[in-house]
Formats: C-alpha cells, sequence, structure tokens
C-alpha cells in the first residue's frame, strides 16, 4: 500500500460526493470521496491527510500518454525494478516520497523500463482512500 502525506487544498461537494483537492508537495491529487463537511469531520480546507492506494491502481507511461480522463498525472522516476515470473514491482520517486507499482510483466516487458528512467504515473481518483492524518490509526 503506498501513502503520500497531503493536505487538503480544496474541495468540491455534491451532495454526500466530494472532490477533494490534496497537495503532495507542488502536485495537487484529485480524489474521490463518499462523504461531506457534514458527515466527514475532516474535509476541510487545510487539513493533513494520507493518501492511500494498492501498488496494483498505478498505471505507468512514457511520455504524455494523449486524451485519457485520468486527472491525475505525475512525473516520476524508477529507483527499481524488482523482476518475478508474473509481475514487475517497480520502486518510484514521486517528488520524493516512494511509490510503489506492481504490474504485469508482458506489460513492462512491452515498454522496456529501467532504472533512474523519467515516466508519468497515472492515478483515478476514485481508487485512492483519504484517511485524517491526525486520526491515522484510531477507531471512531
Amino acid at each position: 500500500m503506498n501513502v503520500l502525506p497531503a493536505t487538503i487544498s480544496s474541495l468540491e461537494i455534491h451532495g454526500n460526493l466530494s472532490v477533494v483537492h490534496a497537495r503532495v508537495r507542488e502536485a495537487i491529487v484529485q480524489v474521490i470521496v463518499i462523504g461531506n463537511r457534514e458527515n466527514t469531520d475532516y474535509l476541510r480546507e487545510g487539513t493533513p491527510v494520507e493518501l492511500l492506494f494498492n501498488e496494483s491502481e498505478l498505471i505507468l507511461g512514457k511520455g504524455e500518454c494523449g486524451d485519457l480522463c485520468i486527472p491525475n498525472r505525475f512525473p516520476v522516476t524508477i529507483a527499481s525494478i524488482a523482476e518475478g515470473a508474473a509481475f514487475f514491482h517497480v520502486f518510484l520517486d514521486f517528488g520524493g516520497y516512494p511509490v510503489a507499482a506492481l504490474l504485469p510483466r508482458c506489460c513492462c516487458e512491452g515498454i522496456s523500463l529501467h532504472a533512474g528512467e523519467s515516466l508519468r504515473m497515472y492515478l483515478r481518483p476514485g481508487d485512492i482512500f483519504l484517511q485524517s492524518a491526525e486520526r491515522k490509526g484510531k477507531r471512531p
């Protein structure tokens, strides 16, 4: 599981759904959250949060991948790659934060990935979980 520290910079609230814009250093990450300010106490601008997403949720690409409906597109650098029989475990640097991707071997062989290479990381807003950094590990 990838975990990135962030701060909520803005919100778009639509009934019981919210689009949260969270700042991770200079990057703004969009997250879709079921909840709003009335039923989720940490959905406030300036609140420290953690963004959590599975290693299998990341999409990697070389260069800009055109007309995709994915707003979260960020430059990353490959730190290292662990090759397995069926999967590649790709370890990335995202603005100084470690992020890992688990990708099918056939996909990685097709684009020839190498340590030190710059890529684009794509992450759908609905694939990210948002957790209050202040409530981390606490039960409601």
